[in-house]
């Protein structure tokens, strides 16, 4: 069940991203910011936590790499840019984290 409210969560943080540059009392943003608080209140009550990905080392058991860059200013194997998040359960993964890492 959780896996298929996934989708759900990257489009709303999606919309949040768009949102950013709203004013802080636009009705909508506020709204948006709500309705997300609510969903990971809802995510951490089940025991649902976000993978961390940005700037950590790549672990193939909860990064799935799909790009890699050379950069000589970042250690190897760190990665760079997260294409979407992962999330899991105790020691479940429920979707790996989407990510560029660098090589």
């Amino acid at each position: 069940t959780v896996s298929a409210l996934l989708p759900i969560m990257d489009n709303l943080e999606r919309a949040e991203a768009a949102a950013e540059n709203e004013n802080e009392d636009n009705p909508l943003k506020t709204g948006l910011l709500m309705i997300i608080r609510s969903a990971k209140d809802a995510f951490a009550n089940m025991g649902v936590e976000e993978i961390e990905a940005l700037n950590a080392k790549f672990d193939p058991n909860f990064h799935n790499a799909v790009m890699h860059i050379e950069d000589e200013n970042t250690e190897e194997n760190t990665i760079v840019e997260v294409f979407q998040k992962g999330y899991k359960s105790g020691d479940k993964v429920l979707r790996p984290s989407m990510v560029k890492v660098s090589m």
